[in-house]
């Protein structure tokens, strides 16, 4: 285990919880908490250039594959809470400005987020990711938002800003929702009911809802 190379401000803790493989942070000061507890380490996590400037919180929650953040702060809590983590999450060259929150379910395979701060809530509550959630190169302006709805394909964002709410509420996404190269200007809202084929909002800068 690397430790950092600035002090440590605030508390590091971790609580019943080995670490079976590297915890590194590296160049990074943590001004607030760091804590884990309750759930085993199995493979990296990985914080490198980016001081946590306010909680990240992992709680009952295993880290089971890679949990990366890098070359950007943590300037409010990140929070995971009896949530496993199966697979990578991703985060890269992208402050957090405001809480990406993660409680009651396990993310089985790639959160990917680059390039790309996230200026308030990234909310996802008691639902599983099965497939990637990949955002890149845009900020997320406003909350996005997933409750009770496991994610069984991809939900693509790429070079678009959103600049009002995504609210995808007590459905799955059962293929794509795509949406690249134009902002989503007001709310896109899926509740109750599966999106079956792909949703796709390509280089149109316009309000957009469903």
């Amino acid at each position: 285990m690397r430790q950092p190379t600035q002090n440590t401000h605030s508390p590091l803790r971790m609580e019943h919880c080995p670490v079976l493989s590297p915890l590194r942070m590296e160049h990074c000061p943590v001004l607030s908490p760091l804590r884990m507890e309750h759930g085993p380490v199995l493979s990296p996590l990985h914080m490198e250039h980016c001081p946590v400037l306010s909680p990240l919180h992992m709680e009952h929650c295993p880290v089971l594959s890679p949990l990366r953040m890098e070359h950007g702060p943590v300037l409010s809590p990140l929070h995971m809470e009896h949530c496993p983590v199966l697979s990578p999450l991703h985060m890269e060259h992208c402050p957090v400005l405001s809480p990406l929150r993660m409680e009651h379910g396990p993310v089985l395979s790639p959160l990917h987020m680059e390039h790309c701060p996230v200026l308030s809530p990234l909310h996802m509550e008691h639902c599983p990711v099965l497939s990637p959630l990949r955002m890149e190169h845009g900020p997320v302006l406003s909350p996005l938002h997933m409750e009770h709805c496991p994610v069984l394909s991809p939900l693509h964002m790429e070079h678009c800003p959103v600049l009002s709410p995504l609210r995808v509420e007590h459905c799955p996404v059962l293929s794509p929702l795509c949406m690249e190269h134009g902002p989503v200007l007001s709310p896109l809202r899926m509740e109750h009911g599966p999106v079956l084929s792909p949703l796709r909002v390509e280089h149109c800068p316009r309000e957009t809802k469903r």
